[in-house]
């Protein structure tokens, strides 16, 4: 008790002290091993605590809570998410182990993917951001926002949601092209319409009523783990396949509360990006007795996976990441799949915005079952994005000014309603080359 006094009051070596000299008088207490190893983790001093942790396992290997923090302490001495992997596992393994569930949901809640949907990052979702922010601008204005070049498509779900009488529109696409599927697909959520080809429009119909409120009763913006949003999304697998991919681009409102309010009137598309992530998840529980290998389930989600580039391409990855991380026959594959996509997404990258690329890093870095190699390429990539989306904003505020110019002059009816092109399709961006990137960080 002296020990908790200290700890509480910060401080932490005095309650060290008095713990470890408990301990030598009677080392029969291995909770208290457990609270010194863990006071050394909460401290930075992780290494120093594994060693008393040791000490309890040789003891007593099946130790429900020395076992769980052991993960926890080398997680926090080796970092990436291999020992939150192994933690899962544990978990699974010994489901009464709630000190596991515990700490579990600790390391992963500030982790996008992990412990919360992934954020967006595309200019139409800063703008929404900055309309909604203003007391002056009601739910029900006609809002009408020109970008420059075509952006992932559910960013209209988003903007619709907070401005239902709003338009985006789009002025050109910059290649590589983004509305084309990586590979053949049988499913495709979305047909680009229009002139140029540029109005987004869902290429399904909407759900059942009734599969729509499931989801929204069931669509979550955080988890404890992805195992844990795995099992959250069972109570959608009697849903049709048909039903499950509608929602994703025909998402229902929030749910009516204060986290329903505050979505709706502050952050819409993290509420789109929640209901096509469980809508993903839902998929994952299709027709679950059909073996991994040339089911229906993996089938759809790799059509999603490889479709047009859109949040939905991001919230199959995820679904196909925590069936990885529940069911480690299929690991192989879903690790594969996930670093195919990121390397495809890289390459547009390199010419062009790609915002879903720090989104599909993330997936991969959370399979730490792949070779070292394909590990290191996501946590460059991510690097690089990092990096560059915290440029300076000089670009950014140009960007914005021809935009604004645009607008004035497309509603004055001029002809120039288009700025100048810059060498990438208007987009205020110079191409870049990855590989010259991540050559310069090697050297």
């Amino acid at each position: 008790m002296l020990g908790a006094a200290l700890r509480a009051a910060g401080r932490t070596d005095e309650a060290l002290a008095v713990w470890e000299a408990e301990i030598s008088r009677d080392p029969s207490d291995r909770e208290l091993y457990v609270d010194v190893a863990e006071l050394y983790r909460q401290t930075g001093r992780p290494a120093a605590g594994l060693a008393w942790l040791e000490r309890v396992l040789a003891a007593e290997p099946d130790h429900p809570k020395a076992g769980p923090a052991a993960f926890a302490l080398r997680h926090a001495v080796d970092g990436g998410t291999a020992h939150l992997l192994a933690l899962g596992d544990h978990l699974r393994a010994h489901p009464d182990h709630g000190y596991a569930a515990q700490l579990l949901d600790e390391l992963c809640q500030d982790e996008p993917w992990l412990g919360h949907v992934h954020p967006a990052s595309e200019a139409s979702v800063n703008v929404l951001h900055q309309m909604l922010a203003n007391p002056d601008t009601a739910r029900d204005h006609e809002i009408e926002l020109l970008s420059s070049n075509l952006e992932a498509p559910s960013t209209r779900l988003a903007v619709r949601m907070g401005f239902p009488r709003s338009r985006i529109d789009y002025q050109s696409v910059a290649a590589p092209d983004p509305r084309e599927p990586q590979y053949q697909v049988d499913v495709l959520l979305w047909e680009f319409g229009g002139a140029e080809g540029l109005d987004a429009r869902p290429a399904v119909a909407p759900p059942s009523p009734e599969a729509a409120e499931r989801v929204r009763q069931v669509a979550a913006l955080s988890w404890a783990a992805p195992g844990a949003a795995y099992d959250h999304a069972v109570r959608l697998a009697d849903l049709s396949a048909e039903d499950l991919l509608a929602v994703c681009v025909h998402p229902p409102l929030p749910r009516e509360g204060d986290q329903g309010a505050y979505l709706l009137g502050r952050q819409p598309e993290m509420w789109v990006r929640a209901v096509q992530t469980f809508a993903c998840l839902g998929l994952a529980h299709h027709r679950t007795d059909e073996p991994w290998e040339g089911s229906r389930r993996r089938d759809l989600l790799l059509d999603l996976l490889f479709g047009p580039e859109d949040w939905t391409n991001e919230a199959a990855g995820f679904a196909l990441l925590a069936t990885a991380w529940v069911d480690p026959a299929v690991r192989e594959d879903v690790g594969l799949r996930l670093a195919d996509r990121m390397i495809a997404v890289s390459k547009a990258w390199q010419q062009r915005d790609a915002t879903i690329l720090a989104s599909l890093c993330r997936l991969v870095l959370a399979c730490p079952w792949m070779d070292p190699t394909f590990l290191a390429v996501a946590a460059k990539l991510l690097t690089a994005v990092v990096e560059f989306d915290a440029r300076t904003p000089d670009d950014d505020e140009l960007r914005r000014s021809e935009m604004t110019a645009a607008m004035d002059a497309r509603q004055a009816g001029s002809p120039a309603a288009a700025p100048a092109p810059q060498g990438d399709g208007g987009s205020g961006r110079k191409p870049r080359s990855l590989l010259a990137r991540l050559r310069g960080r090697r050297s």
